[in-house]
């Protein structure tokens, strides 16, 4: 099964993808806080992974860049940031305690 997966020229554009070289990511001014599109809609959207699929790409920038606004913002920004890491280390005490099996039977 691996071979055959390994073979197939789709599994290979797939790791081979690099966001750095698809347009129009390579050009974007949010590049560097964005992982791109999703490959599975990109292939939906287009039928290979060449590009980017529109309306996810466009409502990830206008979030991005939002979300960027408000961490500048004083008033927003600690806030946010705040509850971040609340979450952050509540989410990573809750993988502790699954990985420990407290609380299983």
């Amino acid at each position: 099964y691996l071979e055959r997966l390994n073979g197939d020229p789709l599994m290979q554009d797939l790791t081979g993808r690099n966001i750095n070289n698809v347009e129009p990511c390579k050009t974007c001014d949010v590049l560097p806080l964005c992982n791109g599109t999703c490959p599975g809609s990109v292939i939906l959207e287009h039928g290979s992974l060449q590009g980017v699929a529109a309306l996810e790409c466009a409502f990830q920038y206008r979030w991005i860049r939002e979300l960027a606004w408000l961490l500048s913002v004083p008033a927003t920004g600690g806030s946010l940031l705040k509850y971040a890491a609340t979450h952050t280390m509540a989410r990573e005490e809750m993988l502790r305690t699954e990985e420990q099996g407290v609380g299983h039977a």
